[in-house]
């Protein structure tokens, strides 16, 4: 199985106080977009484990009908 780097995201999910960030993961040569949240499986995720976003998310589209 080969990895896609442009279809990778990277989640930090650390609860204590960063001295310093992470080098970034690179795959080929190509470096992983890093994000602090994303939508798998129609859930959004967020790198603090919170569910705010979420619920914007779910109260907006209802709001479109």
């Amino acid at each position: 199985m080969l990895l896609n780097p442009t279809n990778t995201k990277d989640m930090l999910i650390y609860f204590r106080k960063l001295s310093n960030e992470p080098d970034p993961l690179f795959i080929n040569d190509s470096c992983v977009e890093r994000v602090s949240k994303f939508k798998l499986l129609g859930v959004w995720h967020q790198d603090n484990l919170c569910w705010n976003y979420h619920i914007e998310q779910i109260i907006k589209k209802a709001h479109k009908r």
